[in-house]
């Protein structure tokens, strides 16, 4: 057993005479020793709440049944829009096209009524300067009291801005990324 007193120590009935700069390092050994204890417990249980929670149930928004399809509703705002080409119909298809390619079936405005979920892109062009976006909307319920309130919510946004330099290409090729990343999400998730 180590007592330390002002400098002396007493170790098994001897008496040592110590530098007080041993017992500044002796208390900062011991305080290290217990600073990495409670980092690796730490680390322990933060390991052990993410292995715990894996499979918590957290859902991504995403999820829908096997059978169902997205609709894609557009819509385009600004003057120049028109003036570079970019049409909410090119904008239709070049998502519906894309949603195809990435193994995403395409359903009808009926079909997104039944199901209650559809896929929501926006294109926003002033001057040379654009916005995109795109929001996978659904119906969202939630409970005030006794009462079970429904909405159409987004539960899934990406969205950028940009300059198109007169070609709507550059417009376009931001919502196909976006729509490349919305699909890898969408089929983790299902």
């Amino acid at each position: 057993m180590i007592k330390v007193i002002n400098t002396m120590v007493i170790l098994n009935k001897d008496i040592w005479i110590l530098s007080s700069k041993f017992t500044v390092q002796y208390d900062i050994h011991e305080r290290r020793i217990k600073e990495m204890r409670r980092t690796i417990v730490g680390i322990l249980i933060f390991i052990i709440s993410i292995a715990l929670n894996a499979d918590s149930g957290i859902s991504s928004g995403l999820e829908v049944s096997q059978e169902t399809k997205v609709y894609v509703l557009v819509e385009i705002t600004g003057e120049e829009a028109k003036a570079i080409g970019l049409t909410k119909e090119h904008i239709t298809s070049k998502v519906e096209l894309q949603l195809r390619k990435n193994g995403i079936a395409v359903g009808t405005n009926e079909e997104a009524l039944a199901s209650g979920l559809y896929l929501y892109v926006t294109c926003n062009v002033i001057g040379k300067a654009f916005s995109v976006s795109i929001e996978f909307q659904r119906e969202v319920s939630y409970r005030v009291g006794n009462k079970l309130h429904t909405i159409y919510a987004p539960t899934y946004i990406r969205e950028g801005t940009g300059t198109h330099g007169s070609k709507r290409n550059y417009i376009v090729q931001a919502l196909v990324d976006y729509i490349d990343e919305f699909s890898n999400d969408f089929l983790k998730s299902n």
